[in-house]
């Protein structure tokens, strides 16, 4: 359990590298470099609750990597942002070899970046479920669309999704 500020001024690691067991995060997760929030895990399910939280990055906000077991995540009341302008996503949803499910409720989800293919929401995983309910992405590049997947994906959209730019072509509200 983590109630406090946590940052990270290094760019090869994360404010917060996650791997296996359960991890309730309250507060502000700051990144002045590359990455806020990674999970990641080698043969135990990881389980992550952020609760009222701000998490702010240059580059990956939030990102599942490289997991051999499922990843369970949910963000709630939280602000998830990227702040620079390379081209990353605030939310990455990458590949990895077990489940991955995702949920994010009531939050905001930015990525400030004006970069072509900067999107708010990225989902490179083939095993995952992405759940909406009552949230807000932001998208400040002119052509990137609020929540990419390069092959065609099913979301699930429980609520009210405002965007400031479309989904993109491979992604379907289920």
């Amino acid at each position: 359990y983590i109630d406090h500020e946590t940052t990270s001024d290094l760019i090869t690691t994360a404010a917060i590298w996650h791997q296996s067991g359960k991890l309730k995060v309250r507060g502000s997760i700051v990144s002045k470099e590359n990455k806020g929030i990674v999970l990641s895990n080698n043969g135990g399910d990881t389980v992550l609750l952020l609760d009222s939280c701000q998490v702010s990055a240059k580059n990956f906000a939030f990102s599942t990597l490289n997991g051999t077991s499922n990843i369970y995540a949910e963000i709630v009341n939280s602000e998830v942002t990227k702040t620079s302008d390379n081209v990353f996503s605030a939310i990455t949803l990458g590949t990895t070899l077990g489940q991955v499910e995702v949920s994010v409720n009531h939050s905001t989800v930015t990525n400030r970046s004006t970069t072509a293919n900067s999107y708010g929401i990225e989902i490179l995983d083939n095993n995952s479920t992405l759940r909406l309910n009552n949230v807000k992405v932001d998208v400040n590049s002119v052509s990137g669309p609020s929540i990419y997947s390069p092959t065609p994906r099913t979301i699930l959209i429980e609520s009210v999704v405002v965007t400031n730019k479309a989904l993109d072509v491979n992604v379907t509200n289920g």
